[in-house]
């Protein structure tokens, strides 16, 4: 079996990375000590499921056993965001992907480097976003995208892109941090207590195109995963309405929104794209819409799914954006 060696990972913040503490996760975490299956299954029932969480056990076990114990993220609050560059000499188009895990982990291999090679063979320059997740809480996920726009536009000439065709794509939660990214915040340096903006904040984090692929775009048919980004606030039922209704990004399309592909099989548990496609075709949105029959969540049940999402959206970047090579 070949062995696939991964490029040098680039760090996107400077010394100082707004919402780094030091301080411990384990404090703001709620471990418990059940069987692996029985963990694996209490977290992939509160991912998918309409029944509301009692706390953020399942998905604070799940964080501490996959990722903080095996090193793939710190113990503490200090994770150091990065990209890793997969550049074509020559591409119109430069990439950056967010992989999903639910915000309590992340498909790097899948959703990221797998990916970035497939659409490397389809002459697009990918970069994967390694993002912060559980248990920092929200904007700090979507900042991360802004900052990693901001840097590979800053760098355009160094990286070998073109600064004016820079895209996002996310899959599954990695598609909620890129649409959040575009939708939810303002193109304005981070306002984040402590952090001093940098040169690299004051660029465009704005994509030029978005894809979002079996994304999570709200949390009203699978709620308890809103307890990652949230906190102790979504355990408070007055609260949580409020916030089920600021984090539903079919809410936020009355702003900047950049031409749009969204992709996802038509028996994907989570809903929320179906009202997302319907608002953003209501209001008569740039949105090229890919449905992919009898495929779950993740094209689970379909053989081709990724290859058909990576070939409509060739295409269909080609057609928005010229596609004309440099």
């Amino acid at each position: 079996m070949k062995h696939e060696i991964t490029p040098e990972k680039l760090p996107i913040w400077g010394e100082h990375i707004p919402y780094n503490t030091g301080k411990s996760k384990r404090e703001a975490m709620k471990i418990n000590h059940l069987p692996g299956l029985l963990q694996l299954l209490g977290t992939l029932r509160d991912t998918f499921e309409t029944k509301i969480a009692r706390s953020s056990t399942y998905f604070d076990t799940q964080t501490w056993r996959a990722g903080i114990r095996k090193g793939l993220e710190q113990a503490t609050f200090s994770d150091i965001p990065t990209l890793t560059p997969y550049p074509v000499k020559g591409s119109c188009f430069a990439v950056i992907l967010s992989p999903g895990g639910g915000f309590y982990s992340k498909g790097l291999k899948p959703e990221g480097y797998d990916q970035a090679r497939e659409l490397n063979k389809r002459g697009i320059s990918a970069f994967v976003l390694d993002y912060r997740i559980n248990p920092y809480r929200a904007p700090v996920y979507w900042l991360d995208l802004q900052r990693a726009v901001r840097y590979v536009r800053f760098h355009a000439d160094d990286l070998g892109v073109a600064g004016n065709e820079i895209g996002t794509v996310g899959f599954s939660a990695g598609g909620y941090v890129t649409g959040a990214e575009a939708l939810l915040l303002d193109d304005v340096p981070p306002q984040a207590e402590g952090y001093t903006p940098d040169a690299i904040d004051h660029v465009s984090g704005r994509p030029d195109f978005m894809g979002l692929i079996y994304p999570v775009t709200g949390f009203t048919r699978n709620p308890s995963m809103l307890s990652v980004l949230t906190g102790e606030d979504f355990f408070d039922a007055a609260k949580r309405p409020v916030l089920q209704r600021r984090y539903n990004l079919k809410n936020h399309l009355d702003g900047f929104v950049p031409p749009l592909f969204l992709a996802y099989g038509d028996k994907d548990p989570l809903k929320d794209m179906l009202d997302f496609a319907f608002e953003a075709e209501k209001r008569g949105l740039p949105l090229k819409k890919l449905i992919v029959s009898g495929a779950s969540h993740g094209f689970l049940g379909v053989k081709d799914g990724h290859e058909r999402w990576m070939n409509e959206f060739s295409a269909w970047l080609k057609s928005i954006c010229g596609g004309e090579e440099r």
